[in-house]
Order: C-alpha cells, then sequence, then structure tokens
C-alpha cells in the first residue's frame, strides 16, 4: 500500500487515479462512514463542512488561538484538535493531497503558562478538572510547577 502511494505522488493525478482513491478510502473505512460523513457535513459546533467549502484544513494546536481562527474561517470549532492521520482517513488521499492545510504554533513557554492557568481555573470539563486536581493541586504557582513537576515524561500524559 505505501509504495503504491508514494509511487502515485509522482503520477499526474487522472480521473481513474482519483477514482480509485475515493474507492480505496471508502472501503478501507467502511465502518466509520456515517460518522465522517456526519463531519462533513452537519452544521453541528465542532464539524469539517466549512474545511470542504474552504478547500483547506486547519490542524488546531491547543493553546495556540485555534478556537478564534476555526470562529471566523469556519463559524464553528472546525476539526476541533482532531489529527493530521483522521483528516487523511476523512478527507482520502486524493482530497487531502490537494486542500491546503495549515496551522499557527506559539512560543513554548506562553503556551505552557496558558495551560496551566486554563487548567487550574477549571479548563473545558470534568475531564480537565480531574486532571488538573490530579497534577496541579499541589502547585501554586506557575513556576513551582515548572520546577517540579515538568519533565519529558510528564508533559506527554495530558
Amino acid at each position: 500500500m505505501k509504495e503504491i502511494s508514494a509511487h502515485r505522488k509522482k503520477e499526474k493525478y487522472t480521473p481513474l487515479l482519483k477514482a480509485a482513491d475515493v474507492i480505496q478510502c471508502q472501503l478501507s473505512h467502511w465502518r466509520n462512514r456515517d460518522d465522517f460523513r456526519r463531519l462533513r457535513t452537519s452544521n453541528e459546533e465542532s464539524t469539517l463542512k466549512g474545511f470542504d467549502e474552504l478547500g483547506c484544513i486547519f490542524v488546531h494546536i491547543p493553546k495556540s488561538a485555534g478556537v478564534t481562527i476555526n470562529k471566523v474561517l469556519f463559524g464553528n470549532l472546525g476539526g476541533s484538535h482532531r489529527s493530521v492521520r483522521l483528516y487523511k482517513r476523512v478527507f482520502g488521499p486524493y482530497t487531502f493531497s490537494k486542500y491546503f492545510k495549515f496551522t499557527f504554533v506559539r512560543n513554548p513557554y506562553s503556551r505552557l503558562l496558558s495551560a496551566f492557568r486554563f487548567l487550574k481555573s477549571g479548563g473545558f470539563d470534568q475531564d480537565d478538572r480531574n486532571w488538573a486536581e490530579e497534577n496541579l493541586s499541589g502547585y501554586e504557582t506557575f513556576e513551582e510547577f515548572v520546577e517540579n513537576w515538568l519533565s519529558e515524561e510528564s508533559m506527554m500524559e495530558y
């Protein structure tokens, strides 16, 4: 499968190759078809409909102004924090390669400070509050948190 995909990148996409990619995507993700269709066509708060309308995919990195960007460009929460891997599955190889993809990054220190404050103030939901209670309750200040909790392993926990 990977050899075919790598080979196809060198070829010009013909209507036949496009159709083959669409069929391959549909067959390989048949059990998720209703979820994928709903993601791309619904008018819910978090939908990929705007991605299709504008021919682009926005990859939202947490605490990097993604909610604002999604609301301004797409009128909703867009793809939320969905992964590039999921976007490849939802849109299929041809559409994914055709769409313009972009993201915004933030200074890591500012992003971590923002996440710390956000979680200390309750976050979005009960999962955020539970995580903050388990991991942040022992730290009054951001400096304490950085000096005593932050490590390569702990950063991957949330």
